[in-house]
């Protein structure tokens, strides 16, 4: 282990956590979780990964402009991808993490994957039911 962090992992994405690339995700949720300081704020959840990402507005407005929604069950099934950007807080230069389209992924690819439809429960035909077309 060569850090801190190995030893006190952590529920949520922090910018470090992509210093060595973006990250490619599948969104499996989004609702609210209590942070240490007892508010509530929407988190994004993966398929690939067990850590969530805290949704700031940034990360809002790329998400509405991914789904063409502000439904957050629309990002459902959305491919995306993390990456690390520079961006300014109090005036000063931070580490940060932006929601992007996944390179190569044409319009149908970056959108939600459809849910599958539910089977249809097969129809059984009463065995005594007259169904034939001979004549009697």
């Amino acid at each position: 282990m060569t850090s801190y962090d190995d030893y006190f992992p952590s529920n949520f994405f922090k910018a470090d956590d992509l210093d060595d690339g973006p990250k490619i995700l599948t969104i499996t949720d989004i609702h609210p979780e209590k942070m240490q300081d007892g508010k509530s704020k929407l988190c994004v959840f993966f398929k690939e990964d067990k850590r969530a990402l805290v949704l700031n507005v940034t990360n809002k407005n790329a998400l509405v402009m991914l789904t063409k929604s502000k439904n957050p069950t629309d990002a459902i099934g959305l491919r995306i991808m993390l990456v690390q950007v520079e961006a300014e807080y109090q005036g000063n230069p931070r580490k940060a993490i932006r929601i992007r389209k996944p390179p190569g992924a044409g319009e149908a690819a970056s959108q939600p994957q459809p849910k599958p439809a539910p089977k249809a429960a097969k129809r059984k035909l009463p065995l005594d039911d007259d169904t034939s077309d001979e004549a009697t």
